[in-house]
């Protein structure tokens, strides 16, 4: 099981790499277009949205943990296990609900 990870692992962590890169952006996007406070750190870019009410507690808490992930992927790469992996792709759907909430304010 571990050669398989460690060979398919690079592909799919860089594709969840880019999909969360994707939301952050997004987040950043919304909150210049709304002239709200830009953060100085890429999870606090929910918290701000959570406080202007555009997203909800329990996504920006869940886009947060989704953003420690991104920078296990980005700057600990070689640490990352098959239960890291499992653990992601159970917060992906969040990224759908993310979107989900963004879209009602456009």
């Amino acid at each position: 099981m571990r050669t398989k990870f460690v060979k398919l692992c690079p592909a799919g962590c860089m594709a969840l790499f880019q999909v969360l890169n994707r939301s952050i952006d997004l987040a950043e996007e919304v909150i210049l277009q709304k002239r709200l406070p830009f953060p100085s750190h890429y999870g606090d870019a929910f918290v701000v949205l959570k406080e202007d009410k555009i997203i909800d507690q329990n996504t920006c808490e869940k886009m947060k943990k989704l953003v420690t992930y991104r920078n296990l992927i980005s700057h600990e790469y070689y640490n990352i296990t098959p239960k890291d992996v499992k653990k992601i792709l159970a917060l992906v759907e969040n990224i759908d609900i993310f979107l989900d909430q963004i879209r009602k304010i456009f």
